[in-house]
């Protein structure tokens, strides 16, 4: 991207975090961003918490890591900086579909790949993550081939809203075509 992807400013000046913690809100009580805050302040988000890594440049699972350990909560619901199409309607499907022990994704109807993100982690998972980034592997898909996750199925229409931005061209995409859009249940 050129810049830390939390601090691009989309359409309207805000930046692509503050658009996820826009949705993230209506559906958690305490909010949290693991990591460097990527020259974006932190401050004006009241009743942030904000974590480190302890493994910075290890990916998301050093994120996660850091997530588990500060012991917060039993589950956490997860999403990356670069989701922001993401709504409250579609976190909270993915929120109501959660059990306390098990892994939570949206996955399309055919066998695409799934996105990790947004999805519900349980912190059971640490001493797992500790295991895969002692190794130093850090690819968090193929940590994720278990038996015990839960899908729900999302459209093809509606995954749009799962999109990462990852490229000045992506940024420049979204911002020709703002999505006011709502999500649909159903």
């Amino acid at each position: 991207m050129g810049e830390p992807k939390a601090g691009v400013r989309l359409w309207d000046g805000r930046t692509m975090l503050d658009y996820v913690i826009t949705a993230l809100r209506p559906v958690c009580q305490q909010l949290v961003v693991v990591g460097d805050n990527a020259g974006v302040d932190l401050s004006g988000y009241s009743g942030l918490i904000h974590l480190v890594d302890r493994n910075p440049g290890c990916g998301p699972l050093a994120g996660l890591e850091a997530l588990f350990e500060s012991r917060l909560d039993h589950r956490y619901l997860v999403v990356s900086c670069d989701q922001p199409l993401l709504t409250p309607a579609l976190l909270q499907m993915l929120v109501a579909a959660a059990s306390d022990t098990s892994f939570t994704f949206f996955k399309g109807d055919s066998d695409e790949l799934f996105d990790p993100f947004p999805g519900i982690y349980p912190s059971c998972w640490l001493t797992e993550v500790r295991q895969y980034l002692a190794q130093k592997s850090y690819a968090l898909r193929p940590a994720l081939k278990r038996e015990d996750i839960r899908w729900v199925p999302i459209s093809p229409s509606d995954s749009r809203f799962l999109e990462s931005i990852n490229t000045p061209e992506q940024v420049r995409r979204i911002m020709d075509k703002p999505s006011k859009e709502t999500f649909h249940v159903g």
